[in-house]
């Protein structure tokens, strides 16, 4: 049986029906690999199924290393297009994980600023120039500082959003920490939903009608969506700097169009 695993942050090979991740350096000059064990500890005794829990985890030659069961029967959005029929069933995903009762003592919370600078002060060489973008942003997020605080997945790329019919799990610790509850909707709608207009306006109602965005947040999101067709050209601009892989500089094209194409919610 072939497995397709492939990831950005993680070296990943895959094993006896396990898929084991192993951090890579240049990663973790800008991820906290301690907050991730902390959280991995906490989910792997929660009783919880929206998220994969872990088989083991631990520091190997100072590299995270940490071991998942293959989901049989499971495929992600990176494998699959992704439908209407699954913005209801992702939403109550994020709503589940967001619900999730989890160490407030040793994980940490997401800092916008300083996830932003960063990558702004490591950059040796910008490919779009982003002064003013980054300037205005630094401003409207001091808006989000003192919102109400979740447990929040932070990367709900296509590739950590699986299927198997209409059960759906989460995968990926990477980013997980609190953060406000619009960090996973601008998440899902920049890296999942991206240009697909229809999908967007489409998710935003459902949201509503959950009760999980009123009408007056949605200055909050459009903030979120902003930080993250930001923060995201930034991330993949460093890491095209850094690997000269020509993936990241694709990205990082994508989200520069983004921000300049976004339609506000």
């Amino acid at each position: 049986m072939n497995f397709n695993f492939k990831g950005l942050t993680n070296d990943i090979l895959v094993e006896d029906f396990y898929v084991i991740k192993t951090s890579k350096p240049l990663t973790e000059k800008y991820l906290d690999k301690t907050n991730e064990v902390n959280v991995l500890l906490d989910f792997l005794f929660l009783d919880q199924d929206v998220m994969v829990k872990p088989r083991e985890f631990k520091f190997e030659d100072q590299r995270l290393v940490s071991s998942f069961k293959v989901l049989l029967g499971y495929e992600s959005l990176e494998q699959n297009k992704l439908e209407k029929k699954h913005l209801p069933i992702i939403a109550d995903g994020i709503k589940k994980f967001h619900s999730l009762t989890v160490s407030t003592v040793t994980i940490k919370s997401f800092d916008y600023l300083a996830f932003l600078e960063f990558f702004e002060n490591n950059i040796n060489k910008l490919i779009y120039e982003l002064s003013f973008e980054i300037k205005e942003i630094k401003e409207e997020i001091k808006l989000l500082k003192n919102l109400e605080k979740v447990i929040s997945h932070n990367d709900l790329v296509p590739g950590n959003i699986l299927f198997k019919g209409d059960e759906l799990k989460f995968i990926d610790y990477d980013y997980v920490k609190f953060n406000d509850k619009f960090f996973d909707y601008a998440s899902f709608i920049t890296e999942t939903c991206n240009d697909n207009q229809e999908f967007i306006d489409e998710f935003i109602e459902i949201l509503k009608e959950k009760e999980m965005l009123k009408e007056d947040e949605l200055k909050y999101l459009n903030i979120s969506i902003k930080y993250q067709d930001i923060v995201w050209t930034l991330w993949a601009n460093y890491m095209f700097e850094n690997t000269g892989e020509q993936i990241y500089k694709d990205i990082c094209d994508e989200k520069y169009l983004r921000i300049k194409n976004r339609i506000k919610i």
